[in-house]
């Protein structure tokens, strides 16, 4: 059975199987996310980098509490500053991700870390000095790596978060690191993403043989926090489409939808933001 991670929102190296770990940060402040480690017989692999060297050398120093191994590889969901900028403090690691994910990356890179600076000041100190890394291996629609006799899955479903959302899944733990595909009691941010594709992806995920989601924000939970966050998903896209319908401008929809049930996620104020993105896919604006 399942542990109650939400009940107890753990924070810290958290313990998911006998080799897996999760490493949650505090949910609800901009620039905090999840990591993960994976440890096989002779080596580690993390699942991304967080947003400040600090953050990178925490968890870097938690690692060393639980293993001596070296890390050989970090896998990198997506763009977004929050998961990449830690890189260089794992190095000289590999770093892989999906193609679209280092697209991305070398498209914000001339100026992300300024861009950051000012918009998180609390986080500027944390990024003077940060060296932006780039992965060095891609893959297309999935690559298999073996850890050990542990198989590890990184694939792509498409456009939903982002364009280069990669999915981490451990089919013999019934574990998956979702990235920010999956939030967990935080409003999912969809400005660079897909909203009627990332409810599909999320579908798609609830098919799964997973009992364990590493979200990118939030605790660790499984696939009732997900259907959670595609109920929300869900709900802001419909009531955006009725609003659209009805001829209602983007801010007229703002005001119009009632955030309700979702009120107490931390970063509730991105409705905003995900009406926009629903309102672009409505005029056929982006492509899947």
């Amino acid at each position: 059975m399942t542990r109650d991670f939400v009940k107890e929102w753990e924070t810290g190296l958290i313990r998911l199987a006998p080799e897996i770990y999760a490493y949650v940060q505090a949910a609800g402040s901009a620039g905090i996310s999840n990591a993960g480690l994976v440890i096989g017989p002779d080596r580690a692999i993390v699942v991304d980098a967080l947003a400040t060297s600090p953050m990178a050398l925490d968890f870097l120093g938690r690692i060393r509490t639980v293993t001596g191994l070296p890390v050989t590889h970090v896998f990198v969901t997506h763009h977004h500053a929050d998961h990449f900028l830690g890189l260089q403090n794992f190095l000289p690691a590999q770093i892989v991700s999906h193609s679209l994910c280092r697209e991305e990356i070398l498209r914000v890179a001339p100026d992300v870390i300024e861009r950051w600076s000012k918009g998180h000041p609390q986080l500027a100190d944390g990024l003077r000095g940060v060296r932006i890394c780039f992965p060095d291996q891609t893959f297309e629609g999935e690559m298999t790596f073996h850890l050990g006799d542990l198989e590890i899955r990184f694939f792509h479903l498409g456009t939903g978060h982002t364009r280069g959302d990669g999915l981490i899944y451990l089919p013999r733990r019934k574990l998956l690191f979702a990235g920010d595909v999956a939030f967990h009691k935080v409003t999912p941010q969809g400005f660079h993403g897909h909203i009627g594709n990332w409810i599909r992806i999320v579908g798609t995920i609830l098919e799964m043989d997973v009992e364990i989601i590493v979200p990118g924000h939030g605790p660790v939970g499984g696939k009732a926090e997900l259907m959670e966050m595609r109920d929300y998903l869900l709900w802001v896209y419909n009531e955006a489409k009725n609003c659209f319908n009805r001829g209602l401008s983007e801010s007229e929809a703002v005001t119009a939808i009632d955030v309700g049930p979702y009120r107490s996620w931390a970063e509730a104020g991105r409705l905003k933001g995900n009406i926009e993105r629903s309102y672009s896919e409505f005029r056929g604006e982006l492509p899947i």
